[in-house]
């Protein structure tokens, strides 16, 4: 029979995801994890099994937190527009985004390439997002306030990489009036 944790999974499962998104999946080792989360390592490996395991999980956890907000944002009683704009302004401007810039984009850049499981996980999570984008496109349609010419499919496609653009220019440091008009230019091609 197993030991009982002597601390918060949940808990210890988001500093883990912290970690990995501020430091990406190589520059994450099992010691600063442990370190992190206060824990001995064979708890860790009771726990999480290894390194890999763990990060999977942060992944997924990382994951449905941009997709929670990401729905929240985008399909809701607000206008396409107010709602893709303050989506694009919080992506400029949220303080975590700035520093630690994107878990996914890290991953696709250091993990994906190389390993068929995490970049299915990082494909199923930028699907959706693009779901969310053409659901907050398609109410656009249907209210008038988008052209019935525009192909939202290809927009919804657009404005995901967009989102990996802006992230990645505010890690750059660039002025906050310039990514106000990154941000006016994205959103403009809704128009």
């Amino acid at each position: 029979m197993g030991r009982n944790l002597t601390f918060d999974r949940d808990e210890a499962l988001e500093k883990t995801m912290r970690l990995f998104w501020e430091n990406g999946y190589n520059g994450t080792s099992v010691q600063n994890i442990i370190d992190e989360i206060g824990i001995k390592p064979g708890s860790f490996y009771n726990t999480f099994n290894d390194k890999y395991s763990v990060f999977i999980e942060s992944l997924n956890l990382y994951g449905s937190h941009v997709l929670e907000y990401s729905r929240d944002t985008l399909i809701n009683d607000q206008t396409c527009k107010e709602n893709l704009t303050k989506f694009f302004n919080d992506m400029a401007t949220i303080p975590d985004f700035k520093s630690k810039g994107c878990l996914i984009i890290k991953t696709i850049v250091e993990v994906a390439p190389k390993d068929k499981h995490v970049l299915g996980i990082v494909h199923n999570i930028l699907s959706e997002l693009k779901t969310y984008f053409y659901e907050c496109l398609k109410k656009g349609q249907e209210t008038g306030e988008i052209s019935k010419e525009k192909d939202i499919k290809a927009l919804s496609s657009f404005y995901a990489s967009a989102t990996d653009g802006l992230i990645l220019s505010g890690k750059t440091k660039i002025k906050k009036d310039e990514m106000n008009n990154i941000v006016k230019v994205i959103v403009s091609t809704m128009d």
